[in-house]
């Protein structure tokens, strides 16, 4: 039998959202927690059984959780043979139950069987005459999939030209569809690139740099049944693109702006320590600063089995993680809060998997019941 929701309703008449009122939810009773921590957690895939695949890009190594009885085994080893990885950077659930990781130290998708073995690789390389979008390589790296085994990547972010790598303004979402060996735009993305010191050139196009920090572009998701998502930063609002080809625009999300704070300058630096994973800081000290933050930042957008996409919102630095809950017209209908120092990073059929932060930066993965209405 299953547990009660281990969710409380804290106000069902919530305004956090100017004129509209919608339920606000806070994620406050742990169903379960793995006593063994990660170093960066960046995936996880509940398998039929309730078990999960966790995908640690810190340690480079992929592990089988069975929080019932919180224990954590590693799947396949490190190498470039059979059931073997070098750097696993995304973890995708592919048709038939079946879960794959991208392999970016191999350049192939190595497939996870339902059951959490490791099962075959296949490389990813495409002839550049085949890609929908101007490609410098033969290398192909996928961000997202669906339940098609169809893979999705954000294209076009630099463009090559006599001067050295520069950074457009405008990118893509691109779609492979392996079976029939087709690529396409799905849709185009604006990219809100700002870039450190001082920029002369065209306002098209930024010498490849380090950008400012809090200036991202519009977020995106793909839901399991091929439903893209594209989160826009101006006049914040989610339009979809339907498998189909429809597309629904949502109407706009009222938000407040918050100010950059030291705090966030704080979280900010932390973050690219962890990022860079243990690796030492010689770059220039951060000087230059937006005054405001965005309704949101990179990888805020994911797919609910429910159908309902969350968006991490941004808050006061120090402040808990907030989800805004979106419907397939593109409606805010509730909002969900964790948590100070946890964030949400996978959901399994009945369940919310958060990653909790101690104080020495290690993670520990936690499910909670996914709120239902």
């Amino acid at each position: 039998m299953l547990p009660v929701p281990r969710w409380s309703l804290l106000l069902l008449i919530a305004a956090p959202l100017g004129a509209q009122r919608v339920p606000l939810v806070t994620l406050s009773r742990v169903e379960a927690e793995l006593s063994q921590p990660f170093s960066q957690i960046d995936g996880v895939r509940e398998l039929r059984d309730g078990r999960v695949i966790v995908l640690d890009t810190r340690d480079r190594v992929v592990q089988l959780v069975d929080l019932a009885r919180g224990t954590m085994a590693q799947i396949g080893r490190h190498g470039s043979g059979p059931g073997e990885y070098r750097a696993p950077v995304r973890l995708f659930a592919i048709g038939g139950d079946s879960s794959a990781i991208f392999d970016g130290g191999n350049s192939r998708i190595m497939v996870i069987l339902p059951d959490g073995r490791p099962g075959p690789a296949a490389p990813v390389v495409v002839k550049a005459s085949q890609m929908a979008s101007m490609s410098v390589s033969q290398r192909y790296v996928p961000e997202a999939s669906d339940t098609t085994g169809r893979l999705y990547r954000r294209t076009g972010i630099l463009v090559f030209t006599p001067e050295g790598p520069k950074r457009p303004d405008t990118a893509a979402i691109e779609r492979w569809d392996r079976a029939r060996d087709r690529h396409e735009i799905i849709a185009p993305l604006r990219m809100r690139f700002v870039p450190s010191g001082r920029w002369n050139g065209p306002p098209e196009l930024h010498v490849m740099g380090p950008s400012m920090p809090f200036t991202n572009g519009d977020g995106w998701a793909v839901a399991p049944d091929g439903r893209v998502a594209i989160v826009r930063y101006e006049n914040y609002r989610v339009e979809y693109v339907l498998p189909t080809g429809e597309r629904v625009v949502g109407p706009s999300i009222p938000w407040q702006p918050i100010r950059v704070a030291e705090g966030h300058k704080e979280e900010w630096r932390e973050e690219q320590e962890r990022n860079a994973r243990g690796a030492p800081d010689d770059g220039p000290e951060q000087k230059e600063w937006p005054e405001l933050l965005p309704p949101f930042l990179g990888g805020a957008a994911s797919f609910a089995p429910d159908g309902m996409l969350w968006v991490k919102r941004t808050t006061v630095a120090g402040g808990p993680a907030t989800y805004d809950v979106i419907d397939p017209a593109g409606r805010v209908v509730r909002q969900v809060v964790l948590r100070a120092g946890s964030r949400v990073v996978g959901f399994g059929n009945r369940s919310v998997f958060v990653s909790r932060y101690d104080q020495d930066d290690l993670q520990y993965l936690q499910r909670y019941s996914l709120p239902r209405f």
